[in-house]
């Protein structure tokens, strides 16, 4: 399994949501099998990126996993349960914002992989900025 954190999360939920649900890639070409949905409502989310005041709205990542790795929708669930309870370690589950996660297998073979987005900011009475990967988080 590859992770990849998306250098992006400015602008409207709608620039991240088109490029990850459409029919065609960054260069125009028919992506065979099309996106699914697998996880999430873009609209709510979106509504919850779009209204943050912050610069920095959402955290977009994919996983990008091997045909060896066999990620099926029945374990699926198991993925995202497992990567929300690390990303929003020690955070109360009522005030984690809700992602959406999308299913591309267009890149060949049966490899699947997974982008989501979260909004940068939690459902806290506050209405806190939070960033599931933080700069330097990552480095050794």
């Amino acid at each position: 399994m590859l992770i990849k954190h998306l250098r992006n999360g400015r602008g409207p939920a709608s620039k991240a949501f088109g490029y990850f649900l459409s029919k065609f890639d960054a260069k125009g070409r028919l992506r065979v099998p099309a996106p699914v949905l697998v996880y999430g409502n873009p609209n709510l989310v979106g509504a919850f990126i779009d209204a943050s005041p912050h610069q920095l709205k959402y955290t977009s990542m994919v996983l990008s996993f091997a045909v060896e790795d066999s990620v099926t929708r029945d374990n699926l669930g198991e993925l995202i349960e497992e990567v929300e309870t690390l990303a929003f370690a020690g955070i109360p589950l009522d005030w984690r914002p809700p992602g959406v996660w999308v299913e591309h297998r267009h890149t060949g073979g049966e490899r699947a992989e997974y982008h989501f987005v979260y909004p940068r900011r939690l459902m806290d009475p506050k209405q806190r900025s939070y960033n599931m990967y933080p700069p330097g988080a990552h480095d050794p």
